[in-house]
């Protein structure tokens, strides 16, 4: 008798194990996602596709920059978490890296 209760309680606890390995994974994915937008505008920003900053602009995408890499930092160790509570390792592939659409100067013609 103790054993089937045993082995009931280790099955609901992997199910559970199993659900926030792949709710952490999710979540990771999705707060990833708008973080590589925003960098990757940031980065268009700086090589002067929107055209020439002024040094005010300049410090304000770098405000911008520090803040997603402190998301991602946070991401990172969330993850780093769930791996080490959990004894097992999420592996997350990239998916094909693309640049946004090339931002144009209003008035311009494209």
């Amino acid at each position: 008798m103790k054993t089937k209760t045993a082995t009931k309680r280790t099955t609901r606890v992997s199910t559970h194990e199993l659900k926030k390995r792949e709710f952490v994974g999710i979540a990771s994915h999705q707060l990833r996602t708008p973080l590589t937008t925003i960098n990757w505008y940031v980065e268009m920003l700086r090589s002067g596709d929107a055209g020439k900053l002024s040094d005010a602009q300049k410090s304000y995408l770098k405000e911008v920059e520090m803040g997603v890499q402190y998301m991602v930092r946070l991401i990172n160790e969330l993850l780093e978490a769930t791996e080490n509570d959990t004894g097992c390792v999420t592996v997350c592939v990239p998916q094909r890296k693309s640049r946004p659409a090339k931002m144009h100067r209003p008035g311009k013609k494209r």
